[in-house]
């Protein structure tokens, strides 16, 4: 209010305008706050960071191809899986597997992921992101706790899972694979979220 006292004694002042012109001039005015250039990303305000991970994996004869997204232990934060995309050369049967453990089982090697939001200056490579992403071919597949079947066709994508709600806690990871040895090349992108949290159930 003090504001506005200063301001109509300055337009008293300086432009020589009456009680009731500066009282009109007020009533016309509609101050506009525009919020939309200053609000917050929600993702930032839950310190969220958005992450892809991608590879092909060609399996040997009589061999196992499988990816993970793997969260390790002590990580201190959630893997939320956003967005699965799958091609393979041949015609089989993959699956969804759950893993458990303190390190990724063997014969897995880590591959590149990185953010999404390129204000991140990160570089996008195997190490830049705590949620990781693995490849592996073996003689069998890495086991786990099997939920999801997903026949495939030769080299045509399979449909987007663009809302799995696969959450990843410290030392658990979702493997991708058939369900018996193929010779096929397996291609698998993932998209993620990573975001700290106190307990398994935040």
């Amino acid at each position: 209010m003090a504001k506005l006292i200063d301001l109509a004694a300055q337009l008293r002042l300086e432009l020589g305008l009456t009680d009731e012109q500066i009282s009109n001039l007020f009533e016309r005015l509609s101050p506009v706050l525009i919020v939309d250039a200053i609000r917050a990303d929600p993702e930032d305000l839950s310190r969220t960071d958005r992450i892809i991970g991608g590879l092909a994996q060609v399996s040997a004869a009589a061999q196992v191809p499988e990816a993970m997204v793997y969260n390790p232990i002590g990580s201190n934060i959630l893997v939320i899986i956003e967005k699965i995309r799958i091609v393979c050369t041949g015609a089989i049967n993959l699956q969804y597997r759950f893993f458990r453990g303190a390190t990724v089982p063997g014969g897995f090697a880590q591959t590149i992921a990185g953010p999404l939001d390129t204000r991140d200056p990160t570089v996008m490579n195997s190490t830049s992101q705590k949620g990781q992403m693995f490849i592996a071919t073996n003689a069998a597949s890495s086991g786990g706790f099997s939920f999801e079947l997903l026949p495939t066709q030769a080299n045509v994508p399979l449909p987007d899972d663009n809302d799995p709600k696969i959450v990843l806690a410290p030392g658990t990871g979702l493997v991708i694979g058939p369900t018996a040895v193929a010779t096929v090349t397996l291609y698998v992108s993932v998209r993620w979220r990573e975001r700290s949290f106190i307990g398994i159930f935040d």
